[in-house]
């Protein structure tokens, strides 16, 4: 954990704050317009097909992780076409926040998946 905020210290150092949610907000956006379709297939064929409800919401999960994984691919990509020289290790910073990010996700995903739609079925 030291190591995590000793580097994402560096990174902020030497991109700045502005430049770091720059290359998020761009990748988030870019994410959601590759991703939204995704998902509105997905909820469109949950709703035609709701006695399959548990694979569904399964894909969903997997579409949610994957956004995740997209987000900070291309916030790592946007963060290393600004700075090609950059000594702060941005690929390694980047990855365990999405690993961080990826277990919370999948965690709020098996709580829906089996807390929340058994208690909507009923």
């Amino acid at each position: 954990m030291k190591w995590f905020f000793s580097s994402w210290k560096k990174m902020s150092a030497e991109f700045g704050v502005k430049a770091i949610l720059d290359a998020f907000l761009g990748a988030l956006i870019f994410a959601i317009i590759v991703m939204g379709p995704v998902y509105i297939i997905l909820v469109e064929v949950l709703i035609v097909y709701f006695y399959r409800v548990y694979t569904l919401a399964v894909l969903l999960i997997v579409a949610t992780l994957f956004l995740d994984l997209l987000i900070h691919r291309l916030a790592k990509q946007a963060l290393l076409k600004k700075k090609p020289d950059a000594e702060a290790p941005v690929g390694k910073v980047l990855f365990w926040q999405s690993v961080g990010w990826a277990c919370l996700l999948f965690s709020f995903g098996m709580v829906v998946l089996f807390v929340l739609i058994p208690v909507w079925m009923v």
